[in-house]
């Protein structure tokens, strides 16, 4: 009776296990798969990503690019100058008998100076004409001549419309000065201190080893008259002479004598007023040769003004006034002096320290002077006389 009271239950444990049996198939089917956006949207937010950043060299920065400030400064070029409205310069300057050694020269060009860079070698710098934009110069450094005692250089001319330079003597020249008035056929004649061996001729050259003797046994000082007609110049006693061009016998007339004799140097030469008929030498002051009279007049000066010798004299026969640049312990500077109407007395001057004067910027009218210490060019009209 009790077994067939447990057969029941066997029978039931059998079912269970039957069906437990038939789980393991259920275990190996395929589950349904996620949406992968569920697992990117939830365990990637968007705080976990890396910040974006650009790779430095995609970064524009103003230190890659060149600024104003990375150029040189204008100190250490040249002035630039306004475009030329000709050929050539109205003005090139240098010192008498001073060489440029690759230093840039003092141009005017219109109503612009400035600084244009060295067009050629200038060892010995004579003169500039601004009928054709020609420079007289040297290359040489100064040589003894035949006789010794003077000094001689080679003659080379550059000329700015075509840039070509041509050496007109090979040596010889101890000064040279160009026409202030070109010639029937456009030529500028060029007056030259041409040594012979014991003395030097006063001459005329117009092309390379063209040369016309004018006058023999002369010192190197010489100017032509505002015309070009004339010449005047000193012989080697210190007698200054006048004649007129072209020199033929004796038609050379004697103004004065002693000119000079105080000192001097290469650079000196008379200045002409056509107007007044005079000469004006530098002196201590300067000296003013009358032509008409024959006077000749040392003017009586302020008694606060020191006769200091000048180096270099500009005349300005309407105003009456001398432009005279002096060499003083301290630096140059320019003085105007005003004269009267009788040449005897010098009523005023007018004095700018610190200055060199490089010449006419209006003829008789303004100078144009650079300061020695800026190096600043300046355009000063003459005091009103």
């Amino acid at each position: 009776m009790k077994h067939r009271c447990l057969l029941p239950l066997l029978f039931l444990l059998l079912l269970l296990v039957a069906c437990g049996g038939a789980d393991a198939p259920l275990a190996s089917t395929p589950l349904p798969e996620l949406a992968p956006t569920a697992v990117v949207t939830v365990a990637l937010p968007p705080t976990a990503e890396p910040s974006p950043t650009l790779p430095p060299t995609a970064e524009p920065t103003v230190a890659t690019e060149p600024t104003a400030t990375a150029e040189p400064t204008a100190t250490m070029e040249p002035t630039p100058l306004t475009p030329a409205t000709a050929a050539f310069p109205a003005l090139v300057w240098l010192p008498y008998a001073t060489g440029s050694y690759g230093n840039p020269l003092p141009t005017l060009r219109g109503e612009q100076m400035g600084m244009e860079p060295e067009p050629t070698q200038i060892e010995h710098f004579f003169d500039y004409s601004p009928l054709t934009g020609q420079i007289a110069y040297g290359r040489i450094f100064w040589a003894a001549a035949a006789n010794g005692t003077d000094s001689v250089t080679d003659l080379w001319v550059y000329e700015y419309a075509t840039g070509e330079t041509a050496q007109w003597l090979a040596g010889g020249v101890g000064r040279a000065a160009w026409s202030p008035i070109a010639a029937e056929n456009g030529t500028v004649p060029l007056a030259i201190a041409l040594h012979n061996g014991q003395s030097f001729d006063l001459a005329l050259i117009t092309a390379p080893d063209t040369v016309e003797i004018l006058a023999t046994n002369i010192a190197p000082y010489f100017a032509w008259s505002p015309d070009g007609r004339q010449m005047a110049y000193l012989d080697r006693e210190g007698n200054l002479f006048t004649a007129a061009l072209p020199i033929t016998g004796m038609v050379e007339t004697l103004w004065a004598s002693g000119v000079y004799a105080n000192g001097g140097w290469i650079g000196d030469a008379p200045v002409w007023d056509l107007l007044h008929d005079l000469l004006i030498y530098a002196d201590e002051p300067f000296t003013v040769v009358n032509m008409r009279t024959g006077e000749t007049i040392r003017p009586t000066l302020p008694a606060d003004v020191a006769p200091t010798r000048p180096t270099v004299l500009l005349w300005s026969a309407d105003s009456r006034q001398l432009v005279a640049q002096e060499e003083g312990m301290f630096g140059n500077s320019v003085r105007i002096y005003q004269l009267s109407e009788d040449w005897q007395t010098v009523t005023s001057t007018t004095l700018w320290e610190g200055k060199l004067v490089l010449g006419w910027h209006t003829t008789g009218v303004s100078v144009v002077v650079q300061d020695e210490l800026t190096q600043a060019f300046e355009i000063w009209p003459l005091p009103t006389p």
